[in-house]
């Protein structure tokens, strides 16, 4: 590597500042390959914050409060950290459509009304500190159901394909 490519690496900071001109192009020193899988473990974990807020929509028809707002931020950075793209978010009673790319609430979902496609994560917001869960009769637009029928899926699409096949 250059130097005046390691130099611009270590003006980034974090684990490219602990990459070394001597080492060979490709190669990045064992702390910052640890470094790095810390990060990581802790972004999934939720453990790790990146700052980026989430908005809402105006033609969503959603109203989240600015407790809501903070919690389904910490959401979606867990949700981007294990590679979810676009979700449905179960929240004090109500579940949304989070596109977590673009930190978006798009749309209110009604499990019992709406069929959604593209969707690749399920996010269940826990309530506030100190907060009581709320649930509305029948759950959330009768998602109860549905959050069962998701948590009963198998682990991985070659369980279901053996599922399928009898296997």
């Amino acid at each position: 590597m250059t130097s005046e490519r390691a130099n611009l690496l270590s003006r980034l900071g974090g684990p490219f500042a602990q990459r070394s001109a001597a080492a060979p192009a490709g190669q990045v020193e064992n702390s910052s390959s640890a470094d790095f899988a810390q990060m990581l473990r802790k972004a999934q974990e939720g453990g790790l914050e990146s700052g980026l807020r989430v908005e809402v929509s105006r033609s969503s028809g959603v109203e989240l409060s600015e407790d809501q707002l903070t919690r389904l931020s910490a959401a979606a950075d867990r949700a981007e950290a294990m590679g979810i793209t676009r979700a449905v978010a179960f929240i004090d009673g109500q579940a949304v459509v989070l596109e977590v790319q673009t930190r978006t609430v798009s749309a209110r979902f009604d499990p019992s009304k709406d069929v959604l496609t593209g969707i690749d994560g399920v996010l269940g917001i826990p309530p506030a500190p100190g907060a009581a869960s709320v649930t509305p009769a029948g759950g959330v637009g009768g998602a109860e159901g549905l959050v069962r029928s998701l948590l009963d899926l198998p682990k991985a699409p070659l369980d279901l394909l053996a599922r399928l096949a009898g296997g």
